[in-house]
């Protein structure tokens, strides 16, 4: 394969040089393409639509009349396609000849059901679904509101293939298991810059406000050519939203309550659980300065023993025009999550008392992050456009230990605390080549520092550089070549570098018929964690090991997209992974004949399913529904007594289905979540954590029942509706059933 990538890759360049000196000999005289994108119904202008020439990076927005305008195009021919959250997408294929410019009228018919959508994070520019060459599902910011989404990660828990654990670990389509928070597999991107701690390399979820997100992107597969290490799993792009004309205020505010639990033996207390919330948002448009603010508190007894939470953030998004190609952009929030700290129960009988802290004693925690990501983004002409961005990313944890029968855990010394302190920022250039044909280039650079009472001082820093080309050939046709390398440096590890590489292809076929196949490697470096974690849990030492190598993955997918009917599309994916060095915890012989627990690379793996999603409008979208079946056969390859059994903390079958009843103003929704019993733990955990082999499935049942007016909605939610008991994550019960009253309103 990596001969094979290297002498196409080569073939491109040369084909991409000859074709642009070619132009570059002659004058070209551009085509320019304006229209007006209004609602089927009222005929009223439909303001930030997104229209786009599939194939290029050329697009626009609508304004505040619809109006949109795409100049400098080069004449050929293009399906323009036009997007707009709550309308169905509309297309129109236009033949451009040179000097030619020509007006498109659109008009978008609402829906309820997201058939297609636009997005970036397959190849680093705008593509509509049906071009890109992997699996991908768009999670619209309407969903975050009709499920009162208070937190990022509960959101991917109805996207096919995706688990969301406790604890705010996300797996995609099973590359990782239940790793307590450390080395996520699955990268988490915000407007394209890495979110991700540089200790652990996990994700902050409590420091992103929800009332401040566009739409969430989830990439299946690796993605490592493109974003690097923990790419490997697949990418998790967070895209915020663009301040509308106007000024414009909106404020959401929720209460709930925990029903008791099933049986009175597992009640520990006599009090009411409950939790609240409030998230306001604001936009304006002063001097030139688009701005988006938005601010969320919310805050919960929990319904486990030292479970409570107290969560704070802030976020605020600017941009100003300099001049009429060159734009700068500044994302800066806060967030902080201070509470208990809940890792499993004390056992099956006392599932809901903490048994991860000692006796008398519990666990308080403190969480702060702060962020900056600055951009400027400059368009030099219709062919060619640069992004420079920086990330400055400082992050805090202390856990202290508490007293249950009184005091105040600040007077007490942290037993755990760590600072860390991570700096970046990458250069894109992405050029129209050939009238469909894209390269995208880039480079980026990360540094991570650490002060920590379990990590010690640390420092990596990490630098990369990408490339990708996209050709389409004979209009149907398109192939994408792709590859990056990563090196990594810093003190007391051993230095590194991969190389990973993909291919992707994409064919369009008459009948609304996508074909797509993907092949990619993929890899993950240690995260400062894994290699240098010394400290005790559960009377276990846990001790370091610097020499761990990275994980590596080759992954690939062959995968249909098709049009059933006007209101019906069906996409179906076969895919495979095999990975080699994978990292868990071991019980391992330490020094003098003890035990102790180190994070070693001993596990070879594959993991193969199928993932199937199909999304419906019934009766003039009265109904709409929504069905993702994932099936999951894991693999362990490692030589011994577990060669060929499933691997660790996967379940097999995932299905998620989603039906939505409307009849203006007042909606109904109802959700259902099965996933299938956990087939292995693992021994390590099983040492010292009671009745963690007590295992069942997943059957959640929600309900939604929601009115809305021009200016404000109410809704009235049910989650786990039959008070099903099941685990959020191993040794940790998932929550009874909860109901929530929220109120909207927006000026």
């Amino acid at each position: 394969m990596r001969h094979l990538i290297c002498r196409i890759l080569l073939i491109f360049l040369v084909f991409s040089s000859l074709y642009s000196q070619e132009i570059g000999k002659k004058k070209i005289e551009y085509a320019t393409i304006t229209g007006r994108v209004v609602e089927a119904k009222s005929g009223k202008p439909i303001i930030g639509a997104n229209v786009i020439l599939r194939g290029t990076m050329l697009g626009a927005a609508t304004d505040i009349k619809g109006n949109f305008i795409i100049a400098q195009i080069f004449p050929s021919t293009y399906t323009v396609m036009v997007t707009a959250i709550g309308y169905k997408s509309e297309k129109k294929t236009v033949h451009l000849l040179p000097g030619e410019k020509i007006r498109l009228s659109f008009s978008l018919k609402e829906t309820v059901i997201l058939m297609d959508g636009i997005a970036v994070t397959a190849s680093r520019y705008q593509q509509s679904l049906e071009d890109v060459p992997v699996s991908l599902d768009l999670v619209p910011a309407r969903e975050l509101n009709e499920r009162n989404i208070s937190s990022l990660d509960q959101a991917l828990r109805y996207v096919p293939g995706v688990n969301a654990l406790d604890g705010g670990q996300v797996t995609i389509r099973g590359s990782s298991g239940f790793n307590q928070g450390m080395g996520s597999r699955v990268l988490v991107l915000i407007n394209g810059q890495p979110f991700m701690t540089g200790d652990n390399w996990s994700v902050n979820w409590y420091a992103i406000p929800t009332s401040n997100i566009k739409q969430i992107e989830v990439m299946k597969g690796s993605g490592s050519a493109l974003y690097g290490s923990s790419a490997m799993g697949g990418v998790i792009n967070i895209i915020t939203k663009e301040p509308p004309e106007g000024s414009h205020i909106g404020v959401r505010t929720f209460t709930g309550f925990y029903n008791h639990s099933s049986y009175p033996q597992w009640e520990w207390t006599d009090k009411r659980h409950h939790f609240e919330g409030t998230a306001v948002d604001f936009s304006t448009h002063l001097g030139g300065i688009s701005t988006f603010l938005s601010s969320n508190y919310r805050t919960t007894t929990g319904y486990k023993e030292n479970d409570d939470q107290q969560i704070f953030n802030f976020m605020a998004k600017l941009g100003y025009n300099l001049t009429s190609d060159i734009r700068f952009d500044l994302l800066t929030g806060y967030g902080r999550d201070k509470g208990g700290y809940f890792i499993y129960w004390k056992d099956l009988r006392h599932p809901y008392e903490n048994g991860s802290d000692p006796y008398g004693y519990r666990t308080r925690s403190r969480l702060k992050n702060t962020y900056v990501f600055p951009s400027i983004s400059y368009v030099l002409n219709s062919r060619v456009y640069l992004s420079v961005k920086g990330r400055f990313n400082n992050s805090s944890t202390e856990d202290r230990l508490q007293s249950k029968f009184g005091g105040t855990p600040e007077r007490g010394v942290p037993f755990r605390a760590s600072t860390i302190h991570t700096r970046g920022g990458e250069i894109q250039l992405n050029t129209q080549v050939t009238s469909h044909g894209i390269m995208v280039m880039g480079g980026d650079f990360q540094s991570d520092e650490v002060e920590s009472i379990q990590y010690g001082h640390r420092r990596v820093s990490k630098v990369s550089y990408y490339f990708q080309l996209e050709q389409k050939l004979w209009k149907k046709l398109k192939i994408t070549l792709g590859a990056r390398y990563d090196g990594e440096n810093g003190e007391g590890i051993n230095a590194s570098g991969e190389l990973s590489r993909k291919l992707g292809v994409n064919l369009n076929l008459p009948s609304e018929t996508n074909l797509r196949f993907s092949l990619g490697e993929g890899f993950r470096t240690p995260a400062i964690g894994e290699r240098f974690v010394s400290t005790f849990t559960s009377g276990l030492h846990v001790a370091p090991n610097p020499d761990l190598r990275p994980e590596r993955s080759v992954s690939g997918e062959i995968g249909i997209r098709q049009g059933i009917s006007k209101s019906m599309k069906l996409d179906v994916a076969i895919f495979y992974s095999k990975y080699n060095d994978l990292i868990e915890p071991q019980l391992v012989t330490g020094p003098n004949n003890t035990v102790v627990v180190r994070f070693m690379n001993v596990v070879k793996a594959q993991v193969r399913g199928l993932d199937l999603s199909q999304r419906t409008d019934w009766w003039s979208q009265l109904v709409s529904t929504r069905i993702g079946y994932t099936l999951i056969d894991s693999k362990d390859l490692s030589p011994g007594e577990y060669y060929g059994a499933p691997l660790k903390y996967r379940s097999k079958h995932m299905l998620y289905i989603t039906n939505d009843i409307t009849f203006h103003p007042i909606k109904l929704g109802i959700d259902f979540r099965y996933l299938s019993k956990i087939q292995r733990i693992d021994i390590y955990h099983k040492a010292y954590i009671p009745d963690i082999d007590k295992l069942v499935p997943t059957y959640v049942v929600s309900l939604r029942f929601g009115v809305s007016g021009k200016h404000s909605s109410l809704r009235f939610l049910v989650d786990n509706l039959f008070q099903y008991n099941y685990l959020t994550s191993p040794a940790n019960m998932g929550p009874p059933r909860t109901a929530v009253l929220q109120l909207n309103v927006k000026y």
